[in-house]
């Protein structure tokens, strides 16, 4: 009796310790106890998206922020239970009933991160310079005293860029450095009447250039404490500012003369030098960040609106600052103040610890061998060993006077773009990569230092120059080696690196003429003799140093990137020869000698990410795709639904070439009034129109229904288009003008915003660990083609001397109701939904007509345009791509 009584008290002892240790740990780390409950291996088992893994943690920080787990929360379990109130918290973050919550719980408080963005600039100009009268004075008496600016500056609206790297400190803190760019905007005045002392005559002045404008900026953002939950979403607003270096690119700046006098009109050109204006450029930022409810979501998109003041345009033309050119502006172009709103989409990755609350309880995961990467950087460019003599072929300047000689030389100026860089890499093993690589910089604009060009003593302020448009394109095949350090680094993995690339690269030369211009006696000769375009291809050679960075417990899902890259881009060849100008007649417009230079090469540091596909899934058991294993050799076809989410939120970025065919080119290039009789009656366009290939680029947003149904809205891009027309023979009337011809040449930017459906086959393709699926997409909406910088360029020759009539038009926007046919395949890990996928496709887009181009009643006074305006009944487009696509 005694002994059981003394194990009866032994056993109510040792519980009654038991139930105060439990319930003292229950107290003081409740939290803890119920994350390792919902995380426990029998959980892991059969789960293959991470985002289900991790949700229940999640729904337990908002009970906590309601206090629902305290003290007395827990003691009065008959009311509550704990499991309900999760469910609760579930169900509310999926209905599509917003509700808001004081504090994000989500997010890492402290990790890097990448983001780009893209918007549309639109630029306001104040206090504009009131002048455009040339310089010196007396060489432009007979023209005009001075040409006042009235109105506001033309200019065409082009997207604005942003590529930020920073670093969250707190929930709501961050601070970033940002590169903003945007480029290819035209800026025009308004043809200004001229004041003529010496004879009545109707003429007029006009600036035309192009703008280029870019800064480094110190950014930081401050997030809203409050966040806005729907639909497994959540949306918190930011302001952002920022401050530091910023230029402006003024190139391409041509003073345009024209007037009538006695009934003949004539037109020249004159080339200003290049001009940067550098100031501190300020910004302010305001949008909404939207990402999905599963911790640190490494994906984001954002919606805002940025307002940047880029400061100070100053002394463009300024007759001291261009070097051996004697025409300058007699009062420098300068604007007090450029400022700036753009309304702006943007993506951001968060280079964070996608797995920290899992990998205690199972191992990483492996990171695929496929990757992709895409890098931005600033491509600066160097020429070496120019040749050439910028003189027409055969010399139309006379025996003994005029132009004898004009041999290029001195350095080339240019504008600073961006080089853009797509990769698509297969891991050979932990120090090799080999890569396909897709390389491409646009918007060059090109000019020769002006030269004097060895004229007899008759000719007065005589200089010659070439200017053109330069893009660069190339398609490599790269290995890399990397070594990864991390001493005294829990936080990243650093991988430095070196590549080697060898390929085809090409230099698209496009909108070349040689200029050339003097005074004999009190007649203007010369202007702009219009080249052909050229295209010069090479073998290219890369060289690559950078250093990677990945989270140490993500495993290199995600990597951000910086480095800078050697490019050698090789010759220039033939540019302006004769025999490849295709031109009818004694004259054919070429250079007595053509223009080439003997080595391009390049340097450009970038910034970049990389994204990797995922090799196994988040268990200990072993994971099957229809009843079969997704690492197998042997391919198969399994259901995607075993995959992915059926119900999702999607943004993609797709970048590819835009191959353009234009249909039924119709118009008559004789310049309309007819002010000089012995001028063309009749010029009508023959031949097909030369252009140059640039990238087209495309960001969707959209939603998918379910496994084969989705919708996006997708706004497209492609600009740096300079479509040209053959140099083609007039019809004269008198012996006076000889061996005259005609070409219309002017910049092409295409954007549209579709509203597209897609149809993906619910059956995916599955081998080695990743699924491919097919899809078909069609899109209809507007879409607007933007000819700017039109020009009508008549070389004639006079009395055995070379002359230009040149007539600018106006800007033309026509916009059309446009479709697209898209067809693709996309590809993901069959093992775990990370909410990545790489996509390729093939897209057909149709632009519709270009209307009107040079209609008279069109133009400003003093009008000048085309006796038939120019039309294209059709503009469509081939565009093969690759792409990257997030899922939330």
């Amino acid at each position: 009796m005694k002994s059981n009584l003394w194990k009866i008290s032994f056993a109510t002892l040792l519980a009654v310790i038991t139930t105060s240790t439990t319930l003292a740990a229950k107290e003081g780390d409740d939290l803890m106890s119920d994350t390792s409950d919902v995380l426990s291996i029998e959980k892991l088992y059969d789960v293959k998206d991470l985002s289900s893994v991790i949700e229940d943690s999640t729904e337990l920080n908002t009970l906590e922020s309601k206090n629902y787990n305290s003290e007395s929360a827990s003691r009065s379990s008959n009311r509550y239970s704990k499991k309900y109130l999760k469910k609760e918290a579930q169900s509310q973050r999926k209905s599509w009933i917003p509700h808001i919550e004081e504090h994000d719980y989500v997010s890492d408080s402290s990790s890097l991160f990448f983001r780009t963005d893209i918007g549309l600039g639109l630029l306001y100009f104040k206090q504009v310079s009131n002048f455009l009268s040339g310089a010196p004075a007396r060489e432009f008496s007979l023209h005009a005293s001075n040409g006042i600016i009235k109105g506001g500056l033309m200019y065409n609206r082009t997207p604005l860029y942003e590529f930020i790297l920073g670093y969250r400190f707190l929930n709501y803190l961050q601070a970033a450095f940002s590169f903003v760019h945007q480029g290819n905007v035209t800026i025009q005045t308004n043809p200004s009447f001229a004041n003529y002392p010496e004879r009545a005559s109707v003429g007029f002045y006009q600036l035309t250039s192009n703008l280029d404008l870019n800064a480094i900026l110190l950014k930081l953002y401050v997030t809203s404490p409050w966040t806005l939950y729907c639909k497994s979403t959540m949306t918190n607003l930011y302001l952002g500012t920022g401050i530091g270096p910023g230029w402006q690119s003024w190139v391409s700046n041509t003073l345009n003369v024209a007037n009538n006098q006695d009934n003949t009109y004539r037109s020249v050109l004159f080339p200003l030098k290049q001009k940067i204006s550098a100031n501190l450029v300020w910004m302010s930022d305001l949008g909404f960040k939207v990402q999905g409810v599963q911790p640190i979501p490494p994906f984001s998109l954002l919606f805002g609106c940025k307002f940047n003041l880029w400061g100070q345009a100053r002394n463009i033309g300024k007759l001291t600052q261009q070097s051996s050119s004697k025409f300058a502006l007699s009062k420098p172009f300068t604007i007090k103040t450029i400022y700036q709103w753009s309304p702006y989409i943007g993506f951001q990755w968060n280079f964070s610890n996608v797995q920290n609350l899992i990998q205690q309880r199972t191992r990483y995961s492996n990171v695929s061998k496929l990757s992709t990467q895409f890098n931005v950087g600033a491509g600066f460019l160097y020429f070496r060993k120019l040749r050439g003599n910028l003189i027409g072929k055969p010399n139309q300047n006379g025996d003994n006077d005029g132009w004898q000689s004009a041999p290029a030389k001195g350095k080339i100026s240019y504008n600073r773009t961006p080089l853009f860089e797509f990769l698509i890499q297969q891991q050979l093993n932990p120090f090799f990569k080999t890569a396909l690589s897709f390389q491409t910089q646009g918007g060059i604009s090109v000019s020769t230092n002006p030269t004097t060009t060895n004229a007899s003593s008759s000719f007065v302020a005589d200089t010659a120059r070439l200017v053109s448009y330069l893009n660069l394109n190339s398609m490599q095949l790269k290995i890399f080696y990397q070594q990864a350090i991390n001493e005294g680094c829990n936080f990243a993995d650093f991988f430095p690196f070196l590549g080697f690339g060898v390929g085809a690269g090409w230099q698209t030369w496009t909108r070349t003429y040689a200029q050339r211009s003097g005074y004999r006696g009190n007649t203007l000769e010369g202007g702009f003799q219009p080249l052909k375009q050229k295209v010069s291809a090479n073998i290219l050679i890369g060289l690559d140093a950078g250093l990677q960075a990945t989270r140490t417990a993500s495993n290199g899902f995600f990597s951000a990137i910086i480095g800078c890259r050697y490019n050698y881009w090789g010759q220039a060849r033939n540019i302006g020869k004769q025999s490849q100008q295709g031109g009818r007649g004694p004259w054919s417009m070429g250079l007595e000698e053509p223009f080439r230079i003997k080595k391009i090469y390049q340097w450009s540091p970038y910034l970049g990410v990389q994204w990797n596909f995922i090799d196994s899934h988040f268990s200990k058991k072993p994971l099957f795709i229809s009843g079969k294993s997704p690492a197998s050799w042997k391919p198969f076809f399994g259901d995607i639904v075993e995959i992915q989410k059926a119900q999702a939120f999607f943004t993609q970025f797709n970048m590819g070439i835009g191959f353009l065919y234009f249909m039924k080119v119709q118009g008559n290039l004789a310049g309309y009034p007819q002010y000089e009789t012995k001028l063309a009656r009749d010029v009508k366009i023959k031949g097909r129109l030369s252009y140059n290939r640039t990238p087209l680029f495309d960001y969707q947003f959209g939603y998918r229904f379910c496994n084969w149904l989705k919708a996006a809205l997708s706004y497209q891009h492609q600009g740096n288009v300079t479509v040209q027309t053959d140099v083609l023979p007039n019809a004269i009337e008198d012996d006076t003008w000889t061996n005259q011809f005609t070409q219309l040449a002017a910049d092409l930017t295409l954007d549209a915003l579709f509203l597209k459906g897609y149809l993906e086959c619910p059956k995916a393709l599955i081998w080695k660990n990743c699924a491919t699926v097919a899809y078909l997409g069609m899109g209809v909406g507007p879409c607007w083609q933007t000819w700017k910088r039109g020009v009508l360029v008549q070389p004639v020759a006079i009395e055995n001397y070379f002359n230009t009539v040149v007539t600018s038009l106006r800007q033309k926007t026509s916009a059309n109701f446009g479709l697209i046919f898209d067809l693709g395949f996309r590809t993901q890990s069959a093992c775990l939904n990370t909410g990545f996928s790489m996509t390729c496709g093939l897209k057909l887009n149709l632009w519709g007509q270009a209307r009107n181009l040079g209609n008279f009643n069109d133009q400003l006074n003093p009008r000048f345009g085309l006796k038939h305006p120019f039309r294209i009944k059709q503009v469509y487009q081939w565009a093969p791509y690759l792409g990257v696509q997030w899922n939330f």
